[in-house]
């Protein structure tokens, strides 16, 4: 397998930081070696957040940052500047109701796929929350990581995020299985549901 990169670009409170830690973790089910590093506005309630991923089967030497990536999900709307954060020939997954397509793209050979996933999250939590949703949208577009190995990497990172947190552990398990529940259908709506561009 090639290597290959992949950014996650929007703001806190959308699930960047959560799809970033499950697509890095099925990297790893994957038997891939990973780089990852979380970048986020301080003490901004919805600053930007961003998170930069190296994957590759052989052992990742560097340290530089990713100016341009293979794989790009934009949590938020799309900008110019953000497009070209793209490589040439790169792929975009856009949170996104309508098709999205400019002149920089055409020119760069650029794919953009578009999935709702704010919708579908709503429709699931209750609230805005599409960081699971285009983490199933990653597996679909990027064929790198299985859908399998996304699953288990997201009922590792909530088991992760809610062990300890509640005191009865009855309790604390069966809030953990409907979070790990939802948030795999909302993975697998992201992979049934991105549009194919």
């Amino acid at each position: 397998m090639a290597d290959f990169s992949v950014i996650l670009y929007g703001h806190s409170g959308q699930g960047v930081r959560t799809a970033g830690r499950v697509i890095s973790r099925a990297g790893f089910i994957s038997k891939l070696n990973v780089k990852e590093w979380y970048v986020r506005e301080k003490y901004q309630r919805a600053g930007i957040t961003a998170d930069y991923m190296r994957f590759s089967d052989k052992h990742i030497e560097t340290n530089e940052h990713l100016e341009k990536t293979d794989f790009l999900l934009v949590f938020n709307k799309l900008t110019n500047d953000i497009v070209k954060m793209c490589r040439d020939d790169g792929v975009i997954i856009a949170n996104s109701s309508e098709r999205i397509k400019t002149s920089y793209m055409s020119q760069h050979k650029i794919r953009c796929h578009v999935v709702d996933a704010d919708q579908i999250a709503a429709t699931i939590f209750g609230k805005r929350f599409p960081g699971p949703v285009m983490a199933g949208a990653f597996a679909k577009i990027s064929g790198k990581m299985s859908l399998k190995s996304m699953k288990e990497a997201l009922k590792q990172e909530i088991s992760y995020k809610t062990l300890g947190k509640q005191s009865f552990p009855m309790h604390g398990n069966s809030e953990r299985i409907s979070k790990i529940s939802e948030s795999q259908i909302a993975l697998e709506e992201g992979y049934k549901n991105v549009k194919l561009r």
